[in-house]
């Protein structure tokens, strides 16, 4: 087991900066989340995201067109 200065480099600086990557990459990708869910409500958006509507026996119509 080493002991001294090189063998707590791997406690310190490195794993406060890899943390804070993996909280703003974690954060960044549940808005990406968000956003997407949200588009998905939009039929001009729904019919870039997905092709699901080609597939579906009755074609996706927008509850905004409904009313």
């Amino acid at each position: 087991m080493r002991t001294g200065p090189k063998a707590s480099g791997w406690n310190g600086s490195w794993m406060d900066k890899a943390e804070r990557w993996l909280i703003k990459a974690a954060a960044a990708l549940a808005i990406l989340l968000i956003v997407a869910q949200i588009a998905l409500h939009f039929p001009f958006f729904r019919h870039h995201l997905t092709n699901m509507d080609e597939w579906e026996g009755i074609p996706y119509v927008s509850s905004a067109g409904v009313r």
